[in-house]
């Protein structure tokens, strides 16, 4: 008898329980199944990405320069910020197709389809190794390694002739890297920067507060002297075009970062302070403009005979 009591207790334990837990499982969203995006044929192993970059850069350095896309489509550029990707992604394919064209001549049979660990070594340097790995998407990419250690690779590429590609290959070579070759080792140490590229940045800091300067200056003495010709206009300031000096130095920043081959988060951040400098300058001019427009119609309304005529204006 007792064990039928215990028996009944435990089911009346039991079943709110389980029947708590069915409700919860039953109150759980569906599992969200993420479909694997199908991979481009371009990209489906070794052999096939590098043949869509090689292709792609043959093609770019006859012209074709919009087949870039599809060099920079081969390159793990996933960690690379948008703001940034697609000037990285030029800089970046033409910095791997020069190394290729100094490394070995490029045997698409020789290419294994599907190397062992996923990973296929194209070549390896002192500095590091140019290989493509497949990603989790299925994808086979230039590595986020090899991205990594091409300048370094390139330079101690330099000496050596093209064995594939262009005719010319120092000519597609970027600035940074060929400035950063004729540097002494003591300026590319550096904390953040390499030396070299803070004395760049500082140096297009000046120029530009210089050519901001002389640009305010220049326009302020132009408008001046266009007043002193034109009559009604003398209630427009001098300096109504001001903020073109502004936008002048933040064009020269941004050219000038983009010449000194800047770690990524360096340059997103100086980056994005340069477009807001430009931005601010732009409405600024807009606003000034608002100006050149009102002193306009004012010595126009001057002309009219009545104030309904300065209405119609």
């Amino acid at each position: 008898m007792n064990t039928i009591w215990l028996l009944a207790l435990s089911l009346l334990v039991t079943i709110p329980v389980v029947n708590a837990g069915d409700a919860t499982q039953a109150e759980k969203p569906p599992v969200e199944v993420k479909l694997v995006p199908e991979v481009a044929e371009s990209l489906s192993n070794p052999r096939q990405t590098m043949n869509t970059f090689v292709t792609a850069m043959q093609a770019v350095s006859e012209g074709k320069k919009q087949k870039i896309d599809d060099a920079i489509s081969t390159l793990a550029l996933d960690d690379v910020s948008e703001l940034i990707r697609e000037s990285r992604g030029k800089v970046i394919a033409y910095t791997l197709y020069s190394v290729i064209e100094r490394s070995k001549k490029v045997v698409l049979s020789s290419i294994n389809t599907a190397p062992e660990n996923d990973r296929y070594v194209f070549g390896n340097y002192s500095q590091g190794k140019v290989e493509i790995v497949k990603q989790l998407d299925g994808r086979w990419l230039f590595s986020k390694e090899t991205i990594h250690d091409l300048p370094v690779i390139l330079e101690g590429l330099l000496t050596e002739p093209a064995k594939y590609g262009a005719k010319d290959p120092q000519q597609s070579l970027p600035f940074y890297i060929k400035l950063r070759s004729q540097l002494p080792e003591v300026l590319k140490g550096g904390f953040l920067l390499e030396y070299w590229q803070w004395l760049g940045v500082l140096l297009f800091i000046f120029i530009g507060s210089i050519a901001d300067k002389f640009l305010a200056w220049l326009l302020a003495r132009n408008v001046t002297k266009w007043k002193s010709q034109h009559f009604g206009f003398d209630s427009m300031d001098s300096t109504v075009l001001r903020p073109l000096g502004l936008m002048a130095m933040a064009i020269i920043w941004w050219f000038g970062l983009g010449l000194l081959g800047l770690p990524d988060t360096a340059l997103v951040i100086l980056s994005v302070a340069v477009k807001l400098l430009v931005s601010l300058s732009g409405i600024w001019s807009a606003f000034r403009l608002v100006d050149v427009l009102h002193a306009f119609l004012m010595k126009k309304a001057r002309r009219t005979h009545n104030k309904f005529d300065d209405l119609l204006i």
